[in-house]
């Protein structure tokens, strides 16, 4: 009876028996179907072999070749073939279809990949490729297209733009023009061609033994071969029981390792539940003194262009008689000419800055009839953002803490980028961002990847984390434009006649919609006509670019925007001013029930306070690697409290904590999350003393207990290649002198 059967190679490696079988089993009858495992391993090794019981089943299965499982392409051969000398093998690609796409985020999927390529056209087949022994992302992806031209598309527009905070590279799947060489036919042994006719299944004959020709009794070999023969079988023994012990170790190991991790994940459900249970008790209790009142803050941005005009800023800032407000929040973009003097040396930026303050203060104080208090200001080159409080608030402001973040030229300068001011207002915490993004339409990418690095640089250098129940005001020259392809003198009439029609092609719109950046704040209803791009000392649109609402005003939290309009009448500048009245819900305590509620969590904390203290630290050395200069790096310290009493502990060091203090209960265990940033002032510094590299201790201070120390240690990054060759070349003023003129080309192709 002839033996039916064929190859299945490039299984899923976690394909079973049943599975394969389970595949085939639709072309008629299988007799067997089983994989090829390592017989070292245990595990398979990619391919199996199916035998029928007919062939018109085998015939039936070999038309399967190319088709999928668990996304990858099998080949599927007869295995009984009796070709007695096999053709060069040779290699191909399924060529112009199909494209590598490289240095992938760890947390991007084969969804996120799909979705991201999709809009080129329609996808075939899909895939981020993983580790097989850990299931990780390799960071590389495979996508395949059904025609190559959609594949082109993609190659040229995704090739090194951001996918999950990443800059993506993508190349065609065609080495070589799309082929590799031939291999050279192996060269057979004697014996191997006499079995070159051999099917899978057989075995090997073997040789007819010849008889051995008579030889002289002096040619008899000797005793020290036999004691050769004997060490070589005692080897495979050795081996095997080394293997057997290797085997052992690497099972006792592994079983070792998730009992270790099914212990840590109990142990992490339990400090969820504890901590989920405490903060409910908490939130409770402060339910019961606490109170709502509404707070009114007026909200200001403008791209003033350098210029600056009294009787403009009267025109922004409301009319005579106005009631005052709770807060009033002015931020400016482009406060000075961005020409490489201001952009490099900040010359004229503090006396700008307050020329602008002053005469804010005394416009406010005389149209509302009462003084004003300056309670913050910040500036980063030509962004500013001032804070001001009538003396007549019935509010209180503490807590005030104000940073900036450069995003131009590498995030090394300030004519881009972001400021931020929060306070406490009552007792609710307030977040005020104001920002210059990125320009042009096809800026997408770069104004994300901003937005993502000031919300994260401010968040970690705010000695208060944010909380869901803040509340956070983000304006500024966000430069977000029109998916538009029409000219844009094509509008006019558009904008004149109904410019709301316009709104759903606003890319900050689309954006929010589909849970990109800005996604969880809310606008108010835009009902004003775009705020750019006009011709100074008019109203009227330069065409050379498309109107946009470039200049925003958006909110986050428990506030609803009142109003919302710009200021048409403003000619200085080529965007017009906006501003807004923003109604804050504002917590208020009661503060004889506060006090009563404060002691009786207390005295049910201090009940448990019994018995000695006990602290145990995850790690006594942290290593931050190789950094990036002027990002925020971390790692955690896990203090476990093995005792039976209350633990208070304390986190000092140049190291940012959070949380910097804290209670552990008995049992409970707290994760300190410790973040380093150097700097590019610092780096520079350090740098020119040949040092690129820090060390240093954090002191973990508990009550009761001696002071532990963890010891840390980070470098950074080397300076661009460039930039290092030009400071090796150049001298100091030969250096700043570069520095200017290659700033002003950068600033040159910007878009103000």
């Amino acid at each position: 009876m002839s033996d039916y059967r064929i190859i299945a190679i490039s299984l899923p490696f976690s394909c079973t028996d049943d599975q394969l079988y389970e595949f085939f089993q639709d072309c008629g009858e299988i007799s067997e179907a089983r994989l090829v495992y390592n017989r070292d391993t245990g595990k398979p090794r990619g391919f199996g072999f199916v035998t029928f019981t007919t062939e018109e089943a085998m015939n039936k299965a070999l038309e399967k070749n190319g088709s999928t499982m668990d996304g990858r392409t099998l080949k599927i051969e007869k295995a009984n073939s009796t070709n007695k000398e096999r053709a060069p093998r040779t290699r191909t690609y399924n060529d112009d279809n199909k494209l590598i796409v490289s240095r992938l985020s760890w947390d991007t999927t084969t969804e996120g990949l799909s979705n991201a390529f999709s809009t080129f056209g329609e996808i075939e087949h899909c895939a981020v490729l993983t580790d097989r022994n850990t299931g990780k992302s390799r960071g590389v992806g495979i996508v395949k297209f059904t025609t190559p031209e959609a594949a082109k598309a993609a190659l040229e527009q995704m090739n090194g733009t951001m996918l999950d905070g990443r800059t993506i590279g993508v190349r065609e799947c065609t080495p070589d023009n799309g082929e590799r060489k031939p291999r050279a036919p192996r060269q057979s042994q004697p014996a191997a061609e006499k079995n070159s006719h051999m099917t899978f299944d057989e075995e090997p004959k073997k040789e007819e033994e010849k008889p051995a020709e008579e030889k002289p009794a002096e040619e008899k070999p000797a005793e020290e071969p036999k004691e050769e023969e004997k060490e070589e079988e005692e080897k495979p023994a050795e081996e095997e029981k080394k293997e057997k012990k290797e085997k052992k170790e690497k099972k006792e190991k592994k079983e070792k390792k998730e009992k270790k991790e099914k212990k840590e994940k109990k142990d992490k459900k339990d400090k969820k539940d504890k901590k989920d249970k405490k903060e409910k008790e908490e939130k409770e209790e402060e339910e019961e003194y606490s109170y709502y009142t509404a707070g009114d803050v007026w909200v200001g941005t403008w791209n003033v262009n350098g210029c600056f005009s009294e009787k403009e800023i009267e025109m922004w800032l409301g009319r005579d008689g106005d009631s005052p407000y709770s807060l009033y929040v002015v931020g400016l973009q482009e406060m000075v000419p961005l020409n490489p003097l201001t952009v490099l040396f900040n010359i004229h930026v503090k006396t700008t800055q307050k020329k602008w303050l002053d005469a804010i203060q005394s416009i406010l104080e005389e149209k509302v009839g009462c003084s004003f208090n300056c309670i913050a200001s910040q500036t980063l080159t030509g962004i500013s953002l001032f804070l001001l409080s009538p003396s007549t608030s019935p509010h209180s402001f503490s807590n005030v803490q104000a940073t900036f973040v450069p995003t131009g030229f590498y995030g090394l300068l300030g004519n881009k980028g972001g400021i931020g001011i929060s306070l406490t207002i009552d007792h609710t915490r307030v977040h005020i961002i104001c920002s210059h993004l990125p320009p042009h339409k096809q800026g997408m990418g770069e104004r994300e990847c901003a937005f993502h690095k000031i919300w994260n640089t401010y968040s970690s250098q705010s000695k208060h984390l944010y909380c869901e129940n803040d509340i956070t005001l983000w304006m500024g020259d966000l430069n977000y434009r029109l998916d538009v392809d029409e000219k844009p003198s094509a509008l006019a009439s558009t904008i004149q006649s109904d410019y709301t029609a316009l709104i759903p092609q606003d890319q900050l719109v689309k954006l929010r919609n589909s849970g990109g950046a800005f996604s969880d704040f809310h606008e108010g209803r835009i009902e004003f006509p775009p705020t750019y791009k006009y011709k100074k000392g008019g109203s009227q649109f330069n065409w050379k670019r498309t109107p946009a609402w470039c200049d925003r005003i958006l909110c986050r939290g428990d506030c609803v925007v009142s109003s919302y309009a710009c200021v048409s009448e403003t000619t200085c500048s080529d965007h017009k001013p906006v501003m807004a009245v923003v109604e804050l819900q504002l917590k208020e305590f009661d503060e004889e029930k506060k006090k009563e509620a404060k002691e009786k969590i207390e005295k049910k904390i201090l009940q448990t306070e019994e018995g000695n203290v006990c602290v145990s630290m995850s790690t006594r050395r942290i290593q931050f690697g190789v950094v990036r200069v002027g990002t925020p790096h971390h790692q955690h310290v896990v203090l476990k409290n093995e005792g039976e009493a209350n633990v208070y502990f304390h986190v000092a060091g140049e190291l940012a904590a959070s949380p910097a203090r804290g209670l552990v209960l008995p049992g409970n265990s707290v994760d300190v999350d410790l973040a380093f940033c150097i700097s590019p002032r610092e780096a520079r510094w350090r740098r020119r003393w040949g040092c690129a590299q820090r060390c240093g201790e954090v002191t973990v201070e508990v009550v009761g207990e001696t002071p532990q120390t963890v010891e840390w240690e980070a470098a950074w990054e080397a300076p661009c290649p460039l930039v290092a060759l030009a400071k090796g070349l150049f001298t100091r003023k030969g250096w700043i002198l570069l520095e200017c003129v290659a700033v002003y080309l950068l600033l040159e192709c910007l878009d103000a």
